[in-house]
């Protein structure tokens, strides 16, 4: 009668090992949910400074085609001014005065 409760410890110290077994488990699997979710985090954090990046890069094109654009529009008013500054068109535009001067 004496083995009966010794059996009786025995099991119920074998049901509270499984228990801090299946703790031990759930804890280690929210430790590895963590390290996943951190691992994730990582990566979106990546995957934004990449889009950052991008985004910068595309500005840098764009300003440099501003840039270039600018450069044209400055090459083609100079060409402008030079035409109209230009001797021949001075001395047509010179004689055009002198007609109407004598006119009036």
């Amino acid at each position: 009668s004496e083995d009966a409760p010794a059996s009786k410890r025995r099991k119920v110290a074998v049901n509270e090992a499984d228990e801090k077994l299946v703790l031990l488990g759930s804890i280690a699997q929210i430790i590895n949910n963590m390290s996943e979710l951190n691992k994730n985090i990582k990566m979106s954090q990546g995957q934004e400074d990449m889009k950052m990046r991008w985004w910068m890069e595309m500005q840098e094109k764009r300003f440099d085609l501003e840039k270039e654009h600018f450069k044209t529009m400055e090459g083609l008013f100079s060409n402008l001014i030079s035409y109209f500054t230009n001797a021949d068109v001075k001395s047509v535009s010179d004689s055009l005065c002198s007609e109407t001067a004598a006119q009036e």
